[in-house]
């Protein structure tokens, strides 16, 4: 059985800190973490999407969607449905 789940995340940085730079690193931070966990029975829990999405140059991370850790059970993958929605807040 596979759990889907859709990521939608606001990331907040600093001016100077390039806003496009930034979302490509969290980006590549967050593949990097998903496609570890995409393993039989391993759960995907919000601090972690958080944290992998805490690069450097993000100041703030504001996870929409999921609203809850995703557990599944030891015969179930948790699989992302689409591209991650990031939006990038850049304050001067």
């Amino acid at each position: 059985m596979i759990v889907r789940l859709q990521d939608r995340g606001q990331l907040d940085g600093s001016a100077g800190s390039g806003g496009g730079i930034v979302e490509a690193n969290a980006r590549r931070s967050l593949d990097a973490y998903l496609s570890d966990r995409y393993r039989i029975g391993r759960a995907i829990t919000r601090q972690d999407l958080k944290d992998a999405l805490s690069v450097e140059g993000v100041e703030d991370v504001a996870i929409g969607e999921p609203t809850d850790n995703v557990d599944v059970a030891s015969d179930q993958i948790a699989l992302l449905s689409g591209d991650p929605v990031l939006t990038t807040v850049v304050e001067s």
